[in-house]
């Protein structure tokens, strides 16, 4: 769905769009996940707005969260449309909660991806995150000393002093150049002497070179220069802010082109740009797939 219009808008080409329903390129896919979730949202606060303008004088208007609600029970194609929202809110949660190291966020925003991996059908991923998220929250009571590490956010890595940069310790690795720099672990899975011998002494000698070069740029570096160290992230910087609200209100404008789907309430669900209305079976997995997910999963 946000393949299509991010093309149409102009946000990016189809070859790339195609490469976000396989993730491909991480940074790319979640790229696109916070364009779309941000322009579903502004569509969605228009909506309400025009909903609050249009009540009568003297009646009270109702809560965003309850006017949500009762549009999702009368309206399937606003339901269908918020699922979505709501699906790619909370992987932004689980990318958060890593970025901030922050464990409490993390287990939460696991139990609430968990019920859509079963509801989804994605087998491996419904069957182990649950013993992930059992292994987690036993750590209170089976290994103190862990739990408080990783409540002091010890979970995750930081490999520069920028805001919101934390990395969760698998990735960390894969992006470590010097480890990998020199061939890396390619063709060592052949021999287990070998990829024992790589595995114990590349993350040695990647600490060692870290050392020296951190050392050669203490002695280079001016005390002014450390004051001045931009410890932003990389995507407060004004031009990247500047594109992706074009962005947003491309891909905003192209899905309001064809009709908000927050607005005008139906209960019918159709397809946004041909109209073309869906079958009752899909409605009622509209539905019906969110709660389906919650009772497997429990």
């Amino acid at each position: 769905m946000d393949q299509r219009f991010s093309i149409q808008a102009g946000v990016t080409t189809p070859g790339t769009a195609d490469s976000f329903l396989k993730a491909s390129h991480v940074s790319c896919t979640r790229h696109a996940h916070q364009i779309t979730a941000a322009a579903l949202y502004m569509l969605m606060d228009k909506a309400y707005k025009t909903y609050r303008e249009g009540v009568d004088e003297g009646e009270e208007p109702k809560s965003f969260s309850d006017w949500n609600k009762q549009a999702e029970l009368e309206s399937p194609q606003f339901h269908y449309w918020s699922l979505p929202l709501h699906f790619q809110l909370t992987i932004l949660i689980f990318v958060r909660s890593l970025r901030e190291g922050n464990f409490q966020l993390y287990k939460n925003a696991c139990k609430s991806l968990a019920p859509w991996f079963v509801a989804l059908d994605r087998i491996h991923y419904a069957r182990w995150l649950p013993v992930h998220i059992r292994d987690m929250e036993c750590l209170e009571t089976e290994i103190p000393a862990t739990a408080a590490e990783f409540k002091n956010s010890n979970f995750v890595v930081n490999k520069t002093n920028r805001a919101f940069s934390s990395l969760p310790i698998d990735q960390a690795h894969e992006q470590d150049k010097i480890v990998k720099g020199d061939g890396g672990a390619i063709g060592l899975t052949e021999s287990s002497t070998q990829l024992v011998r790589w595995m114990v002494s590349g993350p040695e000698m990647s600490g060692i070179i870290n050392a020296f070069e951190l050392s050669q740029e203490l002695v280079t570096n001016t005390a002014k220069q450390e004051e001045q160290e931009d410890l932003r992230h990389q995507e407060q910087m004004k031009g990247v802010q500047n594109t992706f609200r074009n962005q947003v209100n491309a891909v905003c404008s192209t899905i309001e082109e064809m009709g908000n789907p927050f607005a005008g309430q139906t209960g019918d669900l159709f397809v946004l740009d041909t109209r073309d209305i869906a079958d009752s079976k899909v409605v009622e997995t509209v539905r019906t797939v969110e709660q389906l997910g919650r009772d497997q999963y429990q």
